[in-house]
This record gives C-alpha cells, structure tokens and sequence, in this order.
C-alpha cells in the first residue's frame, strides 16, 4: 500500500520505513507487507491477527469500503483523523 511518501508517526510510509521496517512491500515486525505475511497472515489477501485485510474485514469491520474500529477507512476517518489527506496524529497524510 502507498501513501504518497508522507511521514506516519515520524516515520515514512512510501516505501521507507515504519518503525525501522520498510512498508512498501519489504518488511513491518520482520514481515512482507506486499501480499506476504504480517503477524504471520497475508496482507494481501488472507488475514491480519484473524480478519481479512482485502476488501472485508479488519477486526469485524470492512477494509475496502466501511470501518475499521469504528472508522471508515475509504477516506473518511480513522481514530479521529482523516485517512484522505487529512491528518493522522497530527501529521497530513497526503502533503505531509
């Protein structure tokens, strides 16, 4: 997943790093994130911790089109900030 190379918790998300670890289908926690494994789970269409990442669930709401905890992921909100070039913990998603 791409984020236009923004900083996510001081962190890059384009493909640089997060926490140490390179998001842009390298590695998060040791991991592939490009449709391999995180936690164990494919990202890309199996599971994350037990739900599915593509398009359906993500701790029992949708991905690809409704909520995850509480908060629409498709542009809307996530805990509060906005996913569409808003802002996530206080850092711009899309400019940032």
């Amino acid at each position: 997943m791409k984020c236009d190379g923004m900083g996510w918790k001081g962190m890059s998300w384009d493909g640089v790093e997060l926490d140490g670890m390179s998001w842009d289908g390298v590695e998060l926690e040791g991991m592939s994130w490009d449709g391999v494994e995180l936690d164990g789970m494919s990202w890309d269409e199996v599971e994350l911790e037990g739900m599915s990442w593509d398009g359906v669930e993500l701790d029992g709401m949708s991905w690809d089109e409704v909520e995850l905890d509480g908060m629409s992921w498709d542009g809307v909100e996530w805990e509060w900030m906005s996913w569409d070039g808003i802002e996530w913990d206080g850092m711009s998603w899309d400019e940032v």
